[in-house]
């Protein structure tokens, strides 16, 4: 039995103890997800060293709120890596809120290190709207960009920066918070963000993770998803999910979409099920997505793709080249080489395709 300390000295030193015992827990409880130690097992993608250029100013919560909040009107801000993105195509430039970036290997780390990560969606977006300013600019008063798995707004920022009005889906909270405030950082007051995720129907879904990269959140595909138990996976809490065509009917009114962009990790096809009508009825000009042909969701994917094709969209799978933005290439295939070479291969690989209704815009000339 542990004796209770009868001496004053050692009563104080007890107390003293005790508060930060207690201390220490409530912060490791209270604090966000990158204030935990999360070494990632996932490899990084290809990337194209130096081609963009980030001024990083990294700096503690406490004194980053402060400048936030002088420079921006946000009273509180949730990330501790505030960073200036520039020299991206079109002259697009922005600020960022980051996760830690040696918490978050993957999209976090490479822009606070001054490197670009998945150059060709940087380069796709940027080739619609240079293909929109020249077709269809005098027609419209903006364009319109849909991005699914927004992550921390990479490529929703960039949109927004260019001019387009966003609307973004991202169901992970804590990606979520720093889009939010970033949005608000630079004042993109034509983007919406839903913290919901896209499928076929209305309903919640289970969230999981890789340790150390909060780019790779995925919804199981089963109660067997082989990912779900694989070492250095976590649970991220749950989300409900939405049709995307209930969400934007309303939004797009009789307007097209320029660009709809899809990075689900392994969802996209519930995601495009869920938009069958708007595809149906040609409201996407141009679609990127990031294709990966799980076995439990090749039929999903097929009734998918089947969508596109009967709506008469042109297919290109897409390249990313090393050289960065500029040297995609965007290589013509057919329906059917999507969905038997790519699609039913016999094993897992990831890819991305796009879809349009004018596919000059994939094979034009581009200048960065």
């Amino acid at each position: 039995m542990m004796r209770r300390p009868s001496h004053p000295t050692a009563l104080l030193v007890c107390a003293a103890l005790g508060a930060a015992l207690v201390t220490a827990v409530v912060w490791s409880v209270g604090s966000s997800p990158w204030m935990r130690a999360v070494p990632s097992r996932q490899p990084l993608r290809r990337t194209s060293p130096r081609s963009a250029v980030h001024r990083r100013r990294a700096m503690p919560d406490r004194d980053l709120s402060t400048e936030i909040a002088s420079t921006a009107g946000v009273s509180e801000c949730a990330c501790g890596y505030r960073t200036r993105v520039t020299n991206l195509p079109r002259a697009a430039q922005y600020d960022m809120c980051l996760h830690r970036p040696d918490h978050d290997i993957y999209v976090s780390q490479l822009i606070h290190r001054g490197e670009m990560f998945d150059s060709h969606v940087y380069e796709s977006v940027a080739r619609v709207h240079a293909y929109w300013s020249h077709t269809y600019a005098s027609k419209a008063s903006e364009p319109l960009f849909v991005d699914v798995g927004g992550n921390i707004g990479t490529f929703t920022l960039f949109a927004a920066a260019l001019g387009f009005r966003t609307f973004t889906f991202e169901p992970l909270q804590s990606n979520y918070g720093l889009m939010w405030q970033a949005l608000r950082m630079n004042d993109f007051k034509r983007s919406k963000l839903y913290s919901a995720a896209l499928s076929s129907g209305p309903g919640a879904v289970d969230l999981y993770m890789f340790e150390g990269n909060y780019g790779s959140t995925f919804i199981p595909t089963s109660g067997t998803d082989p990912r779900v138990n694989t070492k250095g996976v976590r649970y991220e809490g749950s989300s409900v999910t939405v049709r995307m065509e209930d969400v934007l009917r309303n939004e797009l009114g009789e307007r097209m979409v320029e660009l709809l962009k899809i990075d689900c990790e392994g969802a996209e096809a519930l995601v495009l099920l869920g938009a069958a009508t708007l595809i149906r009825s040609r409201r996407f000009r141009s679609v990127i997505i990031e294709v990966q042909n799980l076995p439990e969701r090749k039929e999903q994917a097929r009734r998918a793709f089947q969508l596109f094709r009967e709506a008469g969209y042109h297919v290109h799978r897409v390249h990313q080249s090393a050289e960065g933005v500029g040297h995609t290439e965007y290589e013509a295939i057919t329906h059917d080489v999507l969905v038997d070479e790519l699609l039913g291969a016999d094993t897992i690989r990831v890819f991305e395709v796009a879809f349009s209704l004018e596919p000059d815009v994939w094979e034009s000339a581009f200048a960065p």
